[in-house]
């Protein structure tokens, strides 16, 4: 099964999506912030982040794009709601321009997320979308 880091700064979110992961035999890493999941990858491997877009520490934009140049064998999944200037739909096609391999709008059920999770895990090559660069 897979290793895979997941990035949520609220504990019950956070646990609405580990447990399904984990029931299904994943190793699942928990991070409370795109800045702590950075520092973690630096000494560690990781098939795949799940990550909020609109985070209070880091721009979930910029680290897509941090994992897509430091990391470029990790997958991506990128989560979003509305933000203050941005829909959710414009943050999420942002991501997938910048690489990430799947997107989801909050917000996620658990069957949407492990849906998502073994169509990132089982397609072939890289990056679903030609990633930019920035």
């Amino acid at each position: 099964m897979a290793r895979i880091l997941v990035i949520e700064e609220k504990q019950e979110t956070g646990n609405d999506w580990i447990n399904p992961l984990l029931d299904q035999g994943h190793q699942v890493i928990p991070q409370p912030s795109g800045k702590k999941a950075l520092v973690w990858l630096r000494e560690n491997r990781i098939d795949l982040i799940i990550t909020p877009i609109l985070m209070p520490d880091m721009d979930g934009l910029e680290l897509i794009l941090e994992i897509i140049r430091n990391h470029p064998q990790t997958r991506i999944i990128a989560i979003s709601g509305d933000g203050a200037w941005f829909s959710g739909q414009q943050l999420l096609t942002t991501a997938r321009e910048l690489g990430a391999h799947d997107t989801l709008a909050k917000p996620v059920e658990p069957t949407q997320l492990l849906e998502a999770v073994t169509r990132v895990l089982h397609s072939k090559g890289g990056n679903q979308t030609q990633s930019l660069s920035i």
